[in-house]
């Protein structure tokens, strides 16, 4: 999977040739180093509130600041992972389980998080601040800042 800006995603394909299955092709081209199984997401401070993003740029977003590695998500979907969701309200980004954002606009798929915890794993909190704007966060307290809405899944801890 490689990925093309934004949300968006595009799987690669790549010739394969079995040994024993004819004279020798010669040495070939060098190895194409295979794509991480996961990604990471990261929480973005915005002037207006907070930001869940895949990007560590936070976008570009003006005035946006990366306050770090949330955890890491599935490129793919298996079946012990569900999406994870970004939604948009217009004047804030939350993210949510649900396809279709609680009745607010869908940004896209952020990735697959985990359904239950297991080794390696940490959940994934969604928090409403005492401001009325939502943050994402791994703190089961929201960081002291807010209340939790709820665990939105498990990310792993690291690549």
């Amino acid at each position: 999977v490689r990925q093309n800006g934004g949300l968006e995603r595009d799987v690669v394909k790549q010739q394969v040739t079995l040994s024993g299955s004819g004279p020798s092709p010669g040495p070939g081209p060098a190895p194409v180093p295979v794509p991480s199984p996961v990604h990471a997401i990261y929480r973005c401070a915005l002037p207006t509130g907070h930001l869940t993003s895949i990007h560590f740029d936070c976008e570009g977003i003006p005035g946006a600041k990366q306050e770090g590695v949330l955890g890491y998500l599935s490129n793919g979907r298996t079946s012990s992972t569900h999406a994870l969701y970004r939604c948009s309200t217009g004047g804030e980004h939350f993210v949510s389980t649900d396809a279709g954002c609680e009745g607010t606009t869908v940004e896209g798929i952020l990735g697959w998080i985990w359904n239950a915890p297991r080794s390696g794993l940490v959940a994934l909190y969604r928090c409403l601040m005492t401001d009325k704007h939502h943050m994402t966060s791994r703190s089961p307290t929201c960081e002291g800042g807010g209340s939790r809405e709820g665990i939105m899944g498990y990310v792993r801890t690291g690549p």
